[in-house]
C-alpha cells in the first residue's frame, strides 16, 4: 500500500527581517572523539571534548558565554546540551554528518532487566544503577530531580520509537507498553522514581535500547545563530528559550514524551522548536531550512501564557520540513492581565508538513 501524506503550507502573517550576522571575538573547537577538556579549545588541533567544559571554563560572572563561535566536529555525538549563550554562533567543522546533540541514556550492560513479581510479562529497570548506562548524564539535565522523567524508549538498531507510556503499572498489557510514574507534584514529593516498567517477552534480548532524558537540546540563547547541527533524544523540548536568534539547516528528531512537571494533571509534552512568549521578550527568531521530525507534541510553536504578556514579534518559520509530528505548528497567546495579545510580523510559510 502506498503511503499517503497530507502536504500543506500555512501563511499566518508575512514579513521577514534578517538578523544581522554576529561579530564574534574568539572561536572554540569541540570534538567528543578527538578532544580533551584540558585543552584550551582555541584551535582545530587542540579541541575541547565537551561543550559543558567549554562553558564552565569561559562563562562570565552572569553565567553566560558571550561573543564566540563554537565549532562542533562533524560526525561526533555530544551527550549534552548547548545553553546560556549570548551573541554566539554555534556551527560545525569538518566533513560528514551534522554533529549530534543527543539526550539518550544508553543501556550498555546485559541482563539488567528484572522480572516483576507475579507479572510474567512485566520487567523493570533501575536507572539509579548509573554504571549500567552511558550517554546523557542526569546531572546535565535542566532539573536533575526530573532526570529520569523518560519520554520514549528508542531502539537504535531498528530506528524505532516505543512511546506508549501508560498511567499505571496494572495497565501494562501489550508489548512495549511502559510505565514510569502516576504521581504529580500535588500528591508526591518523589515524582519520578528511578525505575521504568516494561511489558515485554524478554527485553534483555534487545541489544540497543535508549531512553530519552528530561532535558532540552538547545536553550536560553540570545542574539545567536545555530547552524548545521542535529538534536535528538530529548524528552523535554528540542530547542526553547530563543531570543533574537536564527536557527538554520538543523535537524531535530525524537523529541518529547516526558510527564510535564509542575502541572496539576498527568500530562505529557514536548515540542521540536518552541518560541515561548512570557514575562521576558522573545522575538526576532527565525527558523529556516530545518527538518523537524517525530515530536510528541508540535514541531514548531509560538505560544505563551503569562502575566504582563509580551507580544509575539518578528518570529518566522520558513522553508522547513515537518514529518511525523503530533502537529506541525501550534500558536496561542493567553494573557492573564486582560491585555490584548497580538502577533506582529509572525510567519509560518513555505513549510512542507508530512
Amino acid at each position: 500500500m502506498k503511503k499517503k501524506y497530507v502536504v500543506f503550507c500555512t501563511l499566518l502573517i508575512c514579513g521577514f527581517a534578517a538578523i544581522a550576522a554576529q561579530e564574534v571575538s574568539r572561536s572554540f573547537y569541540v570534538s567528543s572523539s578527538e578532544g580533551d577538556d584540558d585543552n584550551d579549545g582555541m584551535s582545530v588541533t587542540r579541541p575541547m571534548k565537551t561543550v559543558q567544559a567549554l562553558y564552565l571554563k569561559y562563562r562570565d560572572a552572569d553565567n553566560m558565554l558571550r561573543n564566540c563561535c563554537i565549532n562542533l566536529k562533524s560526525n561526533d555525538i555530544f551527550y549534552e546540551s548547548v545553553r546560556y549563550l549570548d551573541s554566539c554562533i554555534v556551527t560545525s567543522y569538518g566533513n560528514g554528518r551534522k554533529p549530534l546533540l543527543c539526550g539518550f541514556l544508553k543501556l550498555t550492560k546485559k541482563n539488567r532487566w528484572k522480572k516483576v513479581k507475579n507479572r510474567p510479562t512485566v520487567w523493570r529497570i533501575d536507572f539509579s544503577s548509573e554504571n549500567d548506562f552511558t550517554g546523557f548524564h542526569p546531572s546535565l539535565s535542566m532539573n536533575p530531580e526530573f532526570a529520569h522523567d523518560i519520554g520514549v524508549i528508542y531502539d537504535e538498531k531498528s530506528n524505532t520509537i516505543h512511546g506508549r507510556m501508560l498511567q499505571s503499572l496494572d495497565s501494562l498489557k501489550n508489548e512495549w507498553d511502559f510505565f514510569t510514574s502516576d504521581k504529580t507534584p500535588s500528591n508526591s514529593e518523589s515524582i519520578y522514581p528511578h525505575e521504568l516498567f516494561l511489558c515485554h517477552r524478554n527485553p534483555n534480548k534487545e541489544t540497543q535500547l535508549n531512553f530519552s532524558s528530561y532535558a532540552i537540546g538547545i536553550y536560553n540563547l540570545t542574539n545567536c545563530t545555530v547552524r548545521n547541527l542535529a538534536v535528538k533524544g530529548f524528552a523535554h523540548h528540542g530547542m526553547a528559550g530563543l531570543r533574537n536568534t536564527t536557527v538554520e539547516f538543523c535537524e531535530v528528531d525524537v523529541i518529547g514524551g516526558a510527564i510535564q512537571p509542575n502541572y496539576p494533571a498527568w500530562t505529557r509534552f514536548g515540542n521540536g522548536i518552541e518560541c515561548w512568549i512570557g514575562n521576558t521578550a522573545n522575538d526576532n527568531d527565525t527558523i529556516r531550512n530545518c527538518r523537524i521530525s517525530r515530536t510528541f507534541d508540535c514541531g514548531a510553536s509560538i505560544q505563551g501564557i503569562s502575566v504582563r504578556m509580551k507580544n509575539a514579534k518578528n518570529i518566522h518559520f520558513i522553508n522547513n520540513v515537518f514529518e511525523h509530528c503530533r502537529q506541525a505548528f501550534e500558536h496561542f497567546l493567553v494573557p492573564q492581565d486582560n491585555e490584548l495579545s497580538t502577533y506582529n510580523d509572525c510567519e509560518f510559510s513555505g513549510n512542507i508538513c508530512l
